[in-house]
């Protein structure tokens, strides 16, 4: 009981209690912050998002089998890994709504693609893969309504 007659809740550290004093009464008040959590998506997310299912799209109608989406190791990760036959591919796809700075595949840096080589390799002992593999790139161009689709097979190695 706290000198007030009434029982006080404990708070974390995010709530705040305040005391006022008003007149000669003293009355307890009680504020409580509740920290809302909202999550934004940034729009060039959803344009990498968007990227990324048009590309699936494009492997799928070219007869590539999706075998992984969004395959992650360490600091890596490998945005699509398709199967045809006996060739797998691991694809980094770039989506750009403005190429004013450059084309989409033009941000692939030699750090990005040591990273994917690197989860790449993981993933290839993971499933003891024995047939040949392919670093490929895939730039969406997205101008309006109006979507283009780029492949570049063996982009690096």
């Amino acid at each position: 009981m706290s000198s007030f007659g009434a029982t006080t809740p404990p708070h974390p550290p995010q709530l705040a209690v305040g005391l006022a004093n008003m007149s000669s009464q003293k009355h307890v008040f009680c504020a409580t912050f509740v920290k809302k959590t909202t999550t934004y998506v940034a729009e060039h997310n959803d344009t990498g998002k968007f990227g990324e299912e048009k590309a699936v799209e494009f492997l799928t109608k070219n007869g590539y089998e999706i075998v992984a989406k969004n395959h992650k190791h360490q600091h890596a990760e490998i945005d699509i890994i398709a199967k045809k036959e006996k060739l797998l591919l691991f694809v980094e796809v770039k989506t750009r709504t403005n190429v004013s700075f450059g084309n989409p595949e033009e941000f692939v840096n030699y750090t990005k693609a040591k990273l994917i080589m690197k989860a790449a390799e993981h993933y290839i002992f993971a499933k003891d893969w024995q047939f040949d593999i392919r670093f490929d790139i895939i730039a969406v161009t997205i101008k309006g309504s109006s979507v283009a689709i780029k492949h570049i097979e063996d982009a690096f190695y």
